[in-house]
């Protein structure tokens, strides 16, 4: 008997826990806010290889751009982004700072990232917008699948 309750405490431990570590939701929206700001880091020092690692397989880029004239508004596949970021690698570097940001995560598996940000050069900000972030949880961590911002350039 001692051996039968034995054996139904272990199946039921093993089923009622997966086996990778629970997050709390305050380690997940961290964890979200390193992932972009990671991302971040790389789009500013160019390092588009690493970039990359940031993207699922198929995410897209959708800008809107603030024109005095109106709105023009894009979507691009991150290949296509990518390769075009390569091509500028040897531009100068700037940094990306976000502020005011916002996380919402469902069922632990798919957040929202919403942020003001300001494009910095030399110490001047070129252009500022709001940042949108579409992240999923993957295996090896956050993956951003959409990334969209509006940017209004500094000269408006």
């Amino acid at each position: 008997m001692f051996r039968l309750t034995f054996l139904i405490l272990v199946i039921a431990l093993a089923l009622g826990k997966p086996a990778t570590s629970q997050t709390t939701a305050a380690e997940d929206a961290q964890a979200v806010i390193d992932a972009v700001q990671i991302q971040l880091q790389w789009l500013g020092n160019r390092n588009v290889d690493a970039l990359a690692t940031t993207f699922t397989d198929h995410a897209v880029i959708v800008v809107s751009r603030q024109l005095d004239d109106g709105a023009t508004n894009s979507v691009t596949p991150v290949a296509e982004w990518l390769d075009r970021s390569r091509a500028n690698q040897d531009a100068a570097p700037f940094e990306e700072r976000i502020s005011n940001i916002q996380v919402t995560i469902d069922s632990g598996q798919l957040a929202h990232l919403r942020a003001d940000f300001a494009i910095i050069v030399d110490g001047v900000t070129r252009s500022s917008g709001k940042d949108h972030f579409i992240l999923i949880k993957e295996p090896d961590g956050w993956k951003v699948a959409l990334l969209g911002y509006t940017n209004i350039s500094s000269s408006r």
